[in-house]
């Protein structure tokens, strides 16, 4: 396999040429694979490359909580979609 460092683009900018079929593929995050496949859902994964990570979500204590009320929607969808 052989593969090109681009300074250039950021993840965000890698992930529209791979969806634009402008490049044949590019290592991204997988937190922000999922929430970009929303912009691209031609998009796959196609393997792992490291150990899976922990991600944790914090929100300020507040009486509102229409905030963590998204979020739990969020994933939900995430959850049924598998994506």
């Amino acid at each position: 396999m052989q593969w090109q460092t681009n300074e250039a683009l950021n993840t965000d900018g890698l992930l529209y040429l791979v969806n634009e079929r402008l490049i044949d593929y590019t290592i991204a995050d997988s937190n922000q694979m999922t929430l970009i496949r929303r912009f691209y859902p031609k998009l796959n994964i196609a393997f792992n490359i490291g150990p899976p990570r922990h991600l944790a979500w914090a929100f300020k204590k507040s009486d509102d909580l229409s905030l963590y009320n998204e979020a739990v929607l969020f994933f939900k969808k995430i959850k049924k979609n598998k994506r």
